[in-house]
């Protein structure tokens, strides 16, 4: 029964890649994240005229310009901790 066991096993991994390839990216990405609070969306890169923001405009200009984003908390804090640890605010007890 061992014996079985252990070809089972090695016939799974026999088709599995070794590691060895190498795997190609057809770029590398610069990946430069702002994360402000209480702005909204006052930037002039997203159509606000008394704020003049060049740098941001230039940086959204030759990138991505995300214009859908959502949160699982209207409340900057508890938003930011679950941006930073990728669970609910709930689960981490910040939402208050």
């Amino acid at each position: 029964m061992k014996t079985q066991y252990q070809l089972g096993v090695l016939l799974a991994f026999a088709g599995c890649s070794t590691g060895t390839e190498k795997i190609e990216i057809p770029y590398n990405p610069n990946i430069l994240w702002i994360f402000v609070e209480d702005i909204s969306d006052n930037l002039s890169c997203y159509g606000e005229n008394s704020i003049q923001t060049p740098n941001i405009d230039k940086l959204a200009s030759e990138g991505e310009l995300f214009e859908n984003a959502f949160v699982t908390c209207p409340v900057c804090s508890p938003s930011r901790s679950a941006i930073i640890t990728g669970m609910y605010q709930t689960t981490i007890g910040a939402h208050n």
